[in-house]
Protein backbone atom coordinates (compact mmCIF):
# COMPACT_ATOMS: atom_id res chain seq x y z
CA UNK A 1 0.00 0.00 0.00
CA UNK A 2 1.56 3.32 -0.82
CA UNK A 3 1.55 5.65 1.75
CA UNK A 4 -0.68 9.15 1.49
CA UNK A 5 1.66 12.16 1.03
CA UNK A 6 1.31 13.68 4.31
CA UNK A 7 2.35 11.02 6.45
CA UNK A 8 6.23 9.73 6.92
CA UNK A 9 6.92 6.01 5.81
CA UNK A 10 7.94 5.34 9.10
CA UNK A 11 7.29 6.27 12.73
CA UNK A 12 8.43 4.86 16.27
CA UNK A 13 5.54 5.37 19.23
CA UNK A 14 6.74 5.37 22.50
CA UNK A 15 4.89 4.01 25.99
CA UNK A 16 6.54 2.69 29.37
CA UNK A 17 4.46 -0.78 28.92
CA UNK A 18 0.68 -1.11 27.05
CA UNK A 19 -1.28 -2.43 29.35
CA UNK A 20 -3.97 -0.83 32.00
CA UNK A 21 -5.06 2.12 31.45
CA UNK A 22 -6.38 4.80 28.58
CA UNK A 23 -3.48 5.68 27.37
CA UNK A 24 -2.34 2.32 26.04
CA UNK A 25 -5.83 1.66 24.35
CA UNK A 26 -5.48 5.04 22.28
CA UNK A 27 -1.53 4.18 21.27
CA UNK A 28 -2.85 0.72 19.88
CA UNK A 29 -5.28 2.38 17.98
CA UNK A 30 -3.48 5.72 16.80
CA UNK A 31 -1.22 2.34 15.59
CA UNK A 32 -3.55 0.86 13.60
CA UNK A 33 -4.63 3.86 11.90
CA UNK A 34 -1.12 4.43 10.59
CA UNK A 35 -0.81 1.01 10.01
CA UNK A 36 -3.65 0.90 7.85
CA UNK A 37 -2.22 3.57 5.64
CA UNK A 38 0.99 2.19 4.81
CA UNK A 39 3.19 3.50 7.60
CA UNK A 40 6.12 1.19 8.76
CA UNK A 41 4.95 1.92 12.86
CA UNK A 42 6.93 0.70 15.19
CA UNK A 43 5.97 0.52 19.07
CA UNK A 44 8.91 0.77 21.88
CA UNK A 45 7.96 0.00 25.36
CA UNK A 46 9.97 -1.40 28.28
CA UNK A 47 7.58 -3.82 30.17
CA UNK A 48 5.47 -6.79 28.78
CA UNK A 49 2.87 -8.26 30.18
CA UNK A 50 0.35 -11.46 29.65
CA UNK A 51 -2.40 -8.88 29.77
CA UNK A 52 -0.63 -6.38 27.01
CA UNK A 53 -3.34 -5.07 24.30
CA UNK A 54 -3.72 -6.66 21.29
CA UNK A 55 -2.09 -5.33 18.31
CA UNK A 56 -2.25 -4.46 14.40
CA UNK A 57 -0.41 -7.31 12.98
CA UNK A 58 1.51 -4.96 10.65
CA UNK A 59 3.21 -2.59 14.11
CA UNK A 60 6.13 -3.87 14.93
CA UNK A 61 6.54 -4.09 18.54
CA UNK A 62 10.19 -3.89 20.16
CA UNK A 63 10.51 -4.37 24.00
CA UNK A 64 13.56 -3.36 26.29
CA UNK A 65 13.86 -5.64 29.39
CA UNK A 66 14.86 -2.38 31.59
CA UNK A 67 12.68 -0.32 33.64
CA UNK A 68 13.22 1.91 36.10
CA UNK A 69 10.55 2.47 39.39
CA UNK A 70 8.01 4.40 38.38
CA UNK A 71 6.89 5.67 41.95
CA UNK A 72 7.19 9.47 42.32
CA UNK A 73 8.95 8.76 45.63
CA UNK A 74 11.91 7.38 43.85
CA UNK A 75 15.22 8.65 41.98
CA UNK A 76 14.77 7.09 39.19
CA UNK A 77 17.79 8.26 37.52
CA UNK A 78 20.47 5.81 38.55
CA UNK A 79 18.94 3.03 36.38
CA UNK A 80 18.62 5.10 33.32
CA UNK A 81 21.95 4.28 32.74
CA UNK A 82 20.94 1.47 31.08
CA UNK A 83 17.31 3.04 29.79
CA UNK A 84 18.75 5.61 27.59
CA UNK A 85 21.16 3.98 25.79
CA UNK A 86 18.87 1.23 25.50
CA UNK A 87 16.62 3.48 23.33
CA UNK A 88 18.92 4.92 21.17
CA UNK A 89 20.43 1.89 20.23
CA UNK A 90 16.75 1.48 19.30
CA UNK A 91 16.11 4.54 17.63
CA UNK A 92 19.59 4.04 15.43
CA UNK A 93 17.96 0.67 14.47
CA UNK A 94 14.88 1.96 13.58
CA UNK A 95 16.96 4.37 11.42
CA UNK A 96 18.75 1.97 9.66
CA UNK A 97 16.05 -0.15 8.27
CA UNK A 98 13.87 1.92 7.44
CA UNK A 99 16.56 3.99 5.89
CA UNK A 100 14.93 7.18 6.35
CA UNK A 101 15.93 10.84 6.28
CA UNK A 102 14.30 11.33 9.61
CA UNK A 103 12.38 9.59 12.53
CA UNK A 104 9.18 10.48 13.91
CA UNK A 105 9.39 9.48 17.55
CA UNK A 106 6.03 10.43 19.34
CA UNK A 107 6.67 9.38 23.24
CA UNK A 108 3.85 9.29 25.90
CA UNK A 109 3.73 10.15 29.97
CA UNK A 110 5.89 12.57 31.41
CA UNK A 111 9.19 10.09 32.43
CA UNK A 112 9.35 8.19 28.93
CA UNK A 113 8.96 11.72 27.18
CA UNK A 114 12.12 12.70 28.96
CA UNK A 115 13.83 9.61 28.03
CA UNK A 116 13.30 9.80 24.33
CA UNK A 117 14.57 13.15 24.74
CA UNK A 118 17.99 11.87 25.91
CA UNK A 119 18.08 9.07 23.98
CA UNK A 120 17.30 10.76 20.17
CA UNK A 121 19.84 13.90 20.89
CA UNK A 122 21.85 14.34 18.32
CA UNK A 123 19.79 11.45 16.16
CA UNK A 124 17.96 12.48 12.65
CA UNK A 125 14.90 12.19 14.96
CA UNK A 126 11.83 14.57 15.27
CA UNK A 127 10.18 13.92 19.26
CA UNK A 128 6.81 14.86 20.28
CA UNK A 129 5.93 14.72 23.31
CA UNK A 130 2.66 13.58 24.99
CA UNK A 131 0.91 14.37 28.47
CA UNK A 132 -1.88 13.33 28.91
CA UNK A 133 -2.99 14.39 32.60
CA UNK A 134 -3.02 18.11 33.71
CA UNK A 135 0.97 17.80 35.23
CA UNK A 136 0.24 20.51 37.43
CA UNK A 137 -1.74 18.16 39.99
CA UNK A 138 0.82 15.58 39.15
CA UNK A 139 3.54 15.84 41.33
CA UNK A 140 7.13 13.95 39.47
CA UNK A 141 9.41 14.91 42.30
CA UNK A 142 11.50 17.76 42.38
CA UNK A 143 13.84 16.59 40.51
CA UNK A 144 11.95 15.24 38.00
CA UNK A 145 10.29 18.22 37.78
CA UNK A 146 13.35 20.31 37.43
CA UNK A 147 14.47 18.05 34.47
CA UNK A 148 11.13 18.30 32.46
CA UNK A 149 11.64 22.01 32.28
CA UNK A 150 15.28 21.64 31.40
CA UNK A 151 14.38 18.65 28.92
CA UNK A 152 10.63 19.68 27.19
CA UNK A 153 11.64 23.07 25.47
CA UNK A 154 14.00 20.63 23.28
CA UNK A 155 11.23 18.40 21.90
CA UNK A 156 9.90 19.31 18.35
CA UNK A 157 6.05 19.49 19.72
CA UNK A 158 4.34 18.93 22.55
CA UNK A 159 0.77 17.18 22.67
CA UNK A 160 -1.98 18.03 25.20
CA UNK A 161 -5.47 16.59 25.42
CA UNK A 162 -7.03 19.88 26.06
CA UNK A 163 -6.96 23.55 25.68
CA UNK A 164 -6.85 24.65 29.16
CA UNK A 165 -3.80 22.34 29.73
CA UNK A 166 -2.45 24.16 26.60
CA UNK A 167 -2.97 27.83 27.75
CA UNK A 168 -2.37 27.14 31.70
CA UNK A 169 0.72 24.75 31.34
CA UNK A 170 2.00 23.61 27.91
CA UNK A 171 2.69 27.57 26.47
CA UNK A 172 4.68 28.52 29.38
CA UNK A 173 6.80 25.04 28.80
CA UNK A 174 7.42 24.87 25.68
CA UNK A 175 6.20 28.40 23.77
CA UNK A 176 2.94 28.47 21.97
CA UNK A 177 4.36 27.81 18.78
CA UNK A 178 5.25 24.56 19.38
CA UNK A 179 2.00 23.30 21.61
CA UNK A 180 -0.72 21.70 20.46
CA UNK A 181 -4.29 20.37 22.27
CA UNK A 182 -5.17 17.50 20.55
CA UNK A 183 -8.45 15.10 22.07
CA UNK A 184 -8.15 11.81 21.95
CA UNK A 185 -10.85 10.09 19.54
CA UNK A 186 -13.91 8.48 20.03
CA UNK A 187 -13.94 5.02 18.46
CA UNK A 188 -17.27 4.10 16.78
CA UNK A 189 -19.73 1.78 18.51
CA UNK A 190 -18.52 -1.35 18.43
CA UNK A 191 -20.00 -4.21 16.54
CA UNK A 192 -22.52 -6.35 18.22
CA UNK A 193 -20.62 -7.52 20.97
CA UNK A 194 -20.17 -11.89 22.01
CA UNK A 195 -18.98 -11.01 25.18
CA UNK A 196 -22.15 -10.00 27.32
CA UNK A 197 -22.91 -12.93 29.72
CA UNK A 198 -21.67 -11.48 32.53
CA UNK A 199 -23.62 -8.11 31.64
CA UNK A 200 -27.08 -7.96 33.67
CA UNK A 201 -30.14 -7.75 31.54
CA UNK A 202 -32.53 -6.71 33.48
CA UNK A 203 -30.99 -5.14 36.48
CA UNK A 204 -30.70 -1.22 36.82
CA UNK A 205 -27.30 -0.46 37.34
CA UNK A 206 -24.56 2.41 37.83
CA UNK A 207 -21.49 2.08 36.04
CA UNK A 208 -17.95 3.37 37.33
CA UNK A 209 -14.71 2.73 35.17
CA UNK A 210 -10.80 3.53 36.13
CA UNK A 211 -7.68 2.66 38.15
CA UNK A 212 -8.69 2.14 41.62
CA UNK A 213 -6.76 5.33 42.41
CA UNK A 214 -7.14 8.02 45.11
CA UNK A 215 -7.62 10.42 42.50
CA UNK A 216 -10.77 8.80 40.95
CA UNK A 217 -12.92 9.24 44.00
CA UNK A 218 -14.26 5.72 44.15
CA UNK A 219 -14.51 6.43 47.83
CA UNK A 220 -17.07 9.26 47.26
CA UNK A 221 -19.35 7.37 44.77
CA UNK A 222 -19.84 4.71 47.54
CA UNK A 223 -20.91 7.03 49.76
CA UNK A 224 -23.25 8.84 47.35
CA UNK A 225 -24.49 5.07 46.56
CA UNK A 226 -24.95 4.20 49.94
CA UNK A 227 -27.65 7.10 50.34
CA UNK A 228 -29.37 5.99 47.03
CA UNK A 229 -29.73 2.35 48.33
CA UNK A 230 -32.24 1.89 50.82
CA UNK A 231 -34.91 3.76 48.71
CA UNK A 232 -33.77 1.98 45.71
CA UNK A 233 -33.60 -1.80 46.19
CA UNK A 234 -33.20 -2.33 42.67
CA UNK A 235 -30.13 -0.57 42.04
CA UNK A 236 -27.05 -1.87 41.64
CA UNK A 237 -22.61 -0.14 41.07
CA UNK A 238 -20.46 -2.03 39.51
CA UNK A 239 -16.63 -1.04 39.57
CA UNK A 240 -14.51 -1.71 36.91
CA UNK A 241 -10.73 -1.34 37.38
CA UNK A 242 -8.02 -2.13 39.85
CA UNK A 243 -5.50 -0.57 41.79
CA UNK A 244 -3.79 -0.19 44.69
CA UNK A 245 -6.99 1.28 46.96
CA UNK A 246 -9.05 -2.01 45.83
CA UNK A 247 -9.11 -3.16 49.54
CA UNK A 248 -9.28 -0.10 51.26
CA UNK A 249 -12.70 -0.07 48.65
CA UNK A 250 -13.76 -3.43 49.51
CA UNK A 251 -13.81 -2.57 53.19
CA UNK A 252 -15.47 0.92 52.67
CA UNK A 253 -17.88 -0.78 50.73
CA UNK A 254 -18.77 -3.74 53.85
CA UNK A 255 -18.69 -0.70 56.75
CA UNK A 256 -21.41 1.24 54.26
CA UNK A 257 -23.13 -2.45 54.18
CA UNK A 258 -23.04 -2.68 50.62
CA UNK A 259 -21.54 -5.93 50.02
CA UNK A 260 -24.50 -7.49 47.48
CA UNK A 261 -25.32 -3.91 46.10
CA UNK A 262 -21.92 -3.06 45.00
CA UNK A 263 -19.41 -5.50 42.55
CA UNK A 264 -15.87 -4.54 41.93
CA UNK A 265 -15.36 -6.12 38.72
CA UNK A 266 -11.86 -5.89 38.99
CA UNK A 267 -10.01 -5.33 34.71
CA UNK A 268 -12.59 -5.59 32.52
CA UNK A 269 -10.85 -5.75 28.75
CA UNK A 270 -14.23 -4.70 26.94
CA UNK A 271 -16.11 -2.39 28.99
CA UNK A 272 -18.44 -1.62 26.20
CA UNK A 273 -21.23 -4.06 26.81
CA UNK A 274 -21.61 -2.63 30.01
CA UNK A 275 -21.76 1.16 28.68
CA UNK A 276 -24.29 0.14 26.85
CA UNK A 277 -26.54 -1.45 29.57
CA UNK A 278 -25.79 0.89 32.51
CA UNK A 279 -28.02 4.21 33.77
CA UNK A 280 -25.00 5.95 33.13
CA UNK A 281 -21.43 6.31 33.46
CA UNK A 282 -19.76 7.96 36.91
CA UNK A 283 -17.16 9.36 36.86
CA UNK A 284 -15.86 11.21 39.76
CA UNK A 285 -12.67 12.15 39.22
CA UNK A 286 -10.58 15.11 41.67
CA UNK A 287 -9.08 16.02 38.29
CA UNK A 288 -8.41 14.75 35.10
CA UNK A 289 -6.31 14.47 31.62
CA UNK A 290 -8.49 13.97 28.68
CA UNK A 291 -10.11 10.95 30.09
CA UNK A 292 -11.25 7.87 27.24
CA UNK A 293 -13.63 6.32 28.60
CA UNK A 294 -16.18 9.08 29.00
CA UNK A 295 -15.56 9.12 24.87
CA UNK A 296 -16.38 5.09 25.29
CA UNK A 297 -19.65 6.17 27.01
CA UNK A 298 -20.73 8.59 24.23
CA UNK A 299 -20.20 6.21 21.42
CA UNK A 300 -22.29 3.63 23.28
CA UNK A 301 -24.43 5.85 24.42
CA UNK A 302 -24.05 5.70 27.39
CA UNK A 303 -25.26 8.65 29.40
CA UNK A 304 -22.47 10.53 32.13
CA UNK A 305 -22.07 11.66 35.48
CA UNK A 306 -19.20 13.55 35.92
CA UNK A 307 -16.92 16.08 38.02
CA UNK A 308 -16.22 19.29 36.45
CA UNK A 309 -12.80 19.20 37.41
CA UNK A 310 -10.17 21.62 35.41
CA UNK A 311 -9.38 19.70 32.86
CA UNK A 312 -11.37 16.69 30.58
CA UNK A 313 -14.92 16.13 31.46
CA UNK A 314 -15.66 19.97 30.78
CA UNK A 315 -14.52 19.42 27.03
CA UNK A 316 -16.91 16.46 26.84
CA UNK A 317 -20.44 16.54 28.83
CA UNK A 318 -22.85 18.81 27.57
CA UNK A 319 -24.70 19.62 30.50
CA UNK A 320 -28.70 18.16 29.92
CA UNK A 321 -27.13 17.04 26.45
CA UNK A 322 -25.06 13.78 26.99
CA UNK A 323 -24.93 14.38 31.10
CA UNK A 324 -24.43 16.34 34.38
CA UNK A 325 -21.10 17.85 35.15
CA UNK A 326 -20.90 18.45 39.24
CA UNK A 327 -18.47 20.21 41.41
CA UNK A 328 -15.28 18.15 42.36
CA UNK A 329 -15.71 16.56 45.95
CA UNK A 330 -19.56 17.53 46.21
CA UNK A 331 -21.43 14.36 47.59
CA UNK A 332 -24.89 15.69 47.76
CA UNK A 333 -24.04 17.01 44.23
CA UNK A 334 -22.58 13.72 42.98
CA UNK A 335 -26.06 11.92 44.80
CA UNK A 336 -28.94 14.71 43.50
CA UNK A 337 -27.51 13.73 39.55
CA UNK A 338 -27.35 10.25 40.33
CA UNK A 339 -31.22 10.71 41.23
CA UNK A 340 -32.03 12.65 38.30
CA UNK A 341 -30.38 9.67 35.88
CA UNK A 342 -33.35 7.35 37.45
CA UNK A 343 -36.21 9.57 35.87
CA UNK A 344 -37.05 7.34 32.88
CA UNK A 345 -37.92 10.64 30.76
CA UNK A 346 -34.57 12.37 31.50
CA UNK A 347 -32.98 8.80 30.28
CA UNK A 348 -35.22 8.32 26.97
CA UNK A 349 -33.82 12.52 26.41
CA UNK A 350 -30.21 11.98 26.80
CA UNK A 351 -29.91 8.96 24.45
CA UNK A 352 -32.08 10.53 21.90
CA UNK A 353 -29.45 13.49 21.97
CA UNK A 354 -26.64 10.95 21.75
CA UNK A 355 -27.43 9.01 18.49
CA UNK A 356 -24.38 10.72 16.61
CA UNK A 357 -20.89 10.88 18.07
CA UNK A 358 -19.39 14.99 18.13
CA UNK A 359 -17.94 15.84 15.03
CA UNK A 360 -14.68 17.30 16.92
CA UNK A 361 -13.99 13.50 18.43
CA UNK A 362 -14.45 11.38 15.23
CA UNK A 363 -11.28 9.38 14.39
CA UNK A 364 -10.59 10.38 11.28
CA UNK A 365 -10.68 14.17 12.02
CA UNK A 366 -8.62 13.11 15.22
CA UNK A 367 -5.82 11.32 13.00
CA UNK A 368 -5.56 13.57 10.59
CA UNK A 369 -4.53 16.39 12.90
CA UNK A 370 -1.92 14.35 14.04
CA UNK A 371 -0.94 13.51 10.49
CA UNK A 372 -0.81 17.10 9.83
CA UNK A 373 1.60 17.57 12.79
CA UNK A 374 3.79 14.87 11.91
Amino acid sequence: MPVPHNLPSALALCLPRLHGGGTEKIVARMAAWWANRGVHVWLVTFQAFPEDLPLHPAVQRIQIDSMAAESPLLDIWPQESRNIPALRKVFASILAQEQVVYLPIISFLARMNMRCLLAARDLPCRTIICERTYPPAVFLGEHDEKLRKLLYPTADALVVQCEYTRQHWGNAIVGMEKCYALPNPAFPASAPQTDTEDVPQEQPYFLAIGRLAPVKRHDLLLRAFAELAPSRPELHLYIAGSGEQEQILLSLRQELGLEQRVTLLGQVRNVRPWLQRALALVHPSDYEGFPNVLLEALADRCPIIATDCPTGPSEIVQQGNNGFLVPVNDQKALVHAMLTMLDADVQKQLRARMVALPEKFSEERIMQSWSQLL
